[in-house]
């Protein structure tokens, strides 16, 4: 699978080398947002990463799309083709827009910080380790096994938000009254 890695907020990549290398041991193509000039990205490339440095083009080759912030609509529209897999996190209440496009374009959605035991553990100063740690099992087996991850893994189900143009989270689903369907 390509798992493509968007920068966070920071314009930094939010995952370390060490989580980018067991992904790539795992024979998955990782691209990585950035500038492959720069000095910070250089163990990136070391463990067989590729730096990509226009964001539509990540989006566009990525099977499994990462990113840490909430993506915006320009980002959405970039995902282009079926079966794109976004794992972010997301503000429902404040990004209807933003759902009911991810929803027409039947991109599957996943929000990290529905997975349990994420919002104990994380805060805002939560070191790029800690939570790239935390992330690297589920994004191995989304990887690994794609949608069909879901049939084994209570803890992604509970992060799953939209699959397939369906809704799948009650709060998602009574907010914008919408059918909200069950794995």
């Amino acid at each position: 699978m390509t798992i493509s890695v968007l920068q966070g907020q920071r314009h930094e990549v939010d995952m370390t080398s060490q989580s980018i290398s067991v992904l790539v041991q795992n024979r998955h193509t990782v691209l990585i947002e950035g500038d492959a000039t720069k000095p910070e990205l250089r163990p990136y490339l070391n463990i067989g990463a590729y730096i990509i440095n226009t964001k539509e083009e990540l989006l566009d080759r990525g099977d499994l799309i990462v990113k840490t912030s909430c993506p915006d609509l320009a980002e959405i529209d970039n995902l282009s083709g079926k079966d794109k897999i976004l794992f972010t996190e997301i503000s429902l209440k404040k990004n209807e827009t933003l759902i009911r496009k991810i929803i027409d374009q039947k991109i599957s959605l996943f929000d990290y910080s529905q997975i349990k035991g994420l919002t104990k553990r994380f805060g805002p100063r939560t070191s790029r380790v800690e939570f790239s740690n935390f992330i690297l099992p589920f994004l191995l087996e989304l990887a690994d096994k794609g949608l069909k991850a879901l049939v084994e893994d209570e803890v992604l189900r509970n992060a799953l938000m939209i699959m397939h143009g369906k809704v799948f989270n009650n709060e998602l689903a009574s907010l914008f009254h919408l059918p909200c369907h069950e794995f």
